[in-house]
């Protein structure tokens, strides 16, 4: 599972699951208020003319009737009976006194745009176009003063926000996702108004008093390009989700004393500063985001908030310790990484259904909680601390997916990882940890591996049906032993072992074409250079600082090759051509045996003057190709270095007697 560290994913509150919810409940009250929809009863005067019969009639031709899904009855007859239409009651028959009351054309491919006759539908109290395709602009609500509710969500309408004043009556208000510009209107009076959405446009100005809202719960205004401070929600007691993600609103996060029906809170992605308000008492919290803002002070405590869930408020100047998370059982994901946090993690024991723990780049210390009894943890990283101690045991972690401390200080051996068959990332590096790398047999969803720049001893474990692998690095290391065959990894991007002990041959690399990256340097390897052939993704290839025998192989076809560094081995023959590599931009193969003429320097690797020859027994003769390597090795001639008797095979004629 490929965990998003930025909270970048789009918490889109007008998705088509979130809409289907919010109108079944909206349907419910007006069920209960005696305002949904349905069966007309079988006396009643119907709708045959007038105005709101044009007003319906003007709908139809201004949004191409003609092309929707469903349009039963329109244009003809009762206007009661249309598709989408819903009437009042009347119990005399043929009295003409038949109102509507409704229109509901949901996901119906309405285009064009809508009628400002919409007026003249006085006793309207549900209007709801969603998910259609619907241009132009809102037209006036004046006059609308039944209104209920008011969904335009999901079409591509332009212009701004109608006044809402008057709209005594309003329950809902939902003109999410679409292009709308200006400012939000005044709100003031809205007294039943419970839902208000206006998310997903490009609105800007600031967010207007919501005093005296004593009914809403719903409040939806991310991403926009509001500015200017959150208003003070003082007296929203009823309120149970307040979303303003990813505009440009400043000052401080409100107080949210006594607002004890919020479950959600989502300010992140602004430009807020000063501290994170008081939680306690807000017992139905549930989710409380605000990261990538300017916060300052310490995390609030958390004690008593039952059904907190997710926490994010990473990406900040947060200061302090975390808090006590005893007692918080249904929290499932905590993210404060990229904060100024000291002190040490606490107490892990208790929290059943934790998900995803990430305290990264922050300045804790101390050692790793125990992990004991987590049985749902997917996802723990503490990277970038100042953390000592070892690393707990994982015994019981079966759905583990990735686990992440490097850059600690972190001591004592790798526990084992037998049993995580959902591992998918691993990540210890830069630490102090001793003792041998563990057994990766069965792990086969494992990605990432990297305990690179530690002490480990011992040798590189089988990597034979770690067919999902892309990245194993153990770098900087005192590992013996040979490099294990790489046969099978076609998933295989980066293999770096560079700066160990290992012996032995550099296995095939055939049938890895998605390798970028093989480094190997700084150990005692011998044999050939491996075929290189097939493998036209390789990006950089480093095997220098080695005992390595053999010619240097053809690089024909490596048309991503970027670094090719072969420096201090005992390389012989001639360098292949580099023909096609247009990409090269560093070419070292100094400190071998090589011989004959130079081949012709590519332009890249010239533009770079990213290479080096010298020493070798090359042919120093004059050739066609002297004044591109003169460029691209930074010296005229190129084997002009600066040996004994300034000659790139000065060290040959000495010390081998090459002539």
């Amino acid at each position: 599972m490929n965990w998003t560290r930025h909270g970048e994913e789009r918490m889109v509150r007008n998705s088509e699951d979130t809409r289907a919810i919010r109108k079944h409940w909206c349907m419910g009250l007006f069920a209960a208020a005696g305002l949904a929809s349905g069966a007309l009863p079988s006396a009643h005067a119907g709708l045959h003319s007038g105005s709101e019969y044009e007003a319906l009639q003007a709908l139809y031709t201004s949004t191409n009737g003609a092309n929707w899904t469903t349009s039963t009855n329109w244009n003809a007859g009762d206007a009661c009976t249309w598709f989408g239409v819903t009437c009042d009651q009347d119990t005399v028959a043929d009295d003409n006194t038949s109102h509507v009351t409704s229109i509901d054309l949901d996901w119906n491919n309405l285009t064009g745009t809508l009628p400002a006759s919409m007026t003249g539908l006085a006793n309207l109290q549900e209007f709801s176009v969603s998910e259609n395709q619907l241009t132009g602009s809102l037209p006036a609500l004046t006059g609308l003063a039944s209104l209920y509710r008011f969904d335009v969500s999901a079409n591509q309408l332009t212009g701004s926000i109608p006044a809402v004043n008057g709209l005594t009556t309003l329950y809902e208000f939902n003109v999410g996702g679409n292009y709308l510009t200006g400012s939000i209107p005044a709100l003031n009076g809205l007294t039943n108004l419970s839902l208000f959405d206006a998310s997903s446009n490009q609105l800007a100005g600031a967010i207007p008093a919501l005093t005296g809202l004593a009914n809403l719960s719903n409040f939806d205004i991310s991403y926009n390009q509001l500015a200017g401070s959150i208003a003070d929600l003082t007296g929203l007691t009823n309120l149970q989700a307040f979303n303003a993600y990813s505009n440009k609103l400043t000052g401080a996060i409100p107080a949210l004393t006594g607002l004890t029906s919020l479950s959600y809170v989502n300010v992140a992605y602004n430009n807020l500063t000063g501290s994170i308000p008081a939680l306690s008492g807000l017992t139905n919290l549930g989710t409380f985001y605000a990261y990538n803002n300017h916060l300052t002070g310490s995390i609030p405590n958390l004690t008593g908030l039952s059904k907190l869930a997710s926490f994010y408020v990473f990406y900040n100047q947060l200061t302090g310790s975390i808090p006590d998370l005893a007692g918080l059982t249904n929290l499932y994901d905590f993210r404060v990484f990229n904060n100024q946090l000291t002190g040490s993690i606490p107490a892990l024991t208790g929290l059943t259904n934790l998900q995803v723990f990430w305290t990264d780049s922050n300045g804790l210390t101390g050692s790793i909680p125990a992990l004991t009894g987590l049985n749902k943890l997917q996802a723990f990283s503490v990277n970038n601390n100042k953390l000592t101690g070892s690393i707990p045991n994982f015994a019981g972690l079966t759905g583990l997916s990735d686990f992440q401390a490097n850059a600690n200080q972190l001591t004592g051996s790798i526990p084992t990882l037998t049993g995580l068959w959902f591992l998918y990332r691993f990540d210890v590096s830069y630490n102090q940890l001793s003792g041998s790398t563990p057994a990766l047999t069965g792990l086969i969803n494992l990605w990432w591996f990297d305990v690179s720049g530690n002490q480990l001893t011992g040798s590189i474990p089988e990597l034979i049906g770690l067919t999902k692998l892309g990245v194993f690095r153990a770098r900087s290391n005192t590992l013996t032993g040979s490099i294990p065959a790489l046969s099978g990894l076609t998933n295989l991007l980066t293999f770096e072992a560079s700066y160990n002990a290992l012996t032995g041959s550099i296995p095939s690399l055939t049938g890895l074409t998605n390798l970028l990256d093989l480094e190997v340097s700084g150990n005692q390897l011998t044999g050939a250079i491996p075929d290189l052939t097939g493998l036209s993704n390789l990006t950089y290839f480093l095997v220098d600082s080695n005992q390595l025998t053999g010619s240097v192989p053809t690089l024909t076809g490596l048309t991503n090759l970027t670094w090719f560094i072969a420096n201090n081995n005992q390389l012989t023959g001639a360098i292949p051509t580099l023909a096609g590599l247009t990409k090269i931009s560093s070419f070292f193969v100094g400190a071998n045996r090589l011989t004959d003429a130079v081949p012709t320097a590519p332009p890249s690797l010239i533009a770079s003057m990213g290479a080096n020859l010298c020493p070798n027994p090359l042919n120093m003769a004059p050739s066609a190709n002297d004044a591109g390597w003169n460029t691209a090795t930074g010296s005229t001639p190129w084997w002009a270095v600066p040996y004994a008797s300034n000659r790139c095979d000065d060290i040959f004629t000495n010390q081998f007697g090459f002539q």
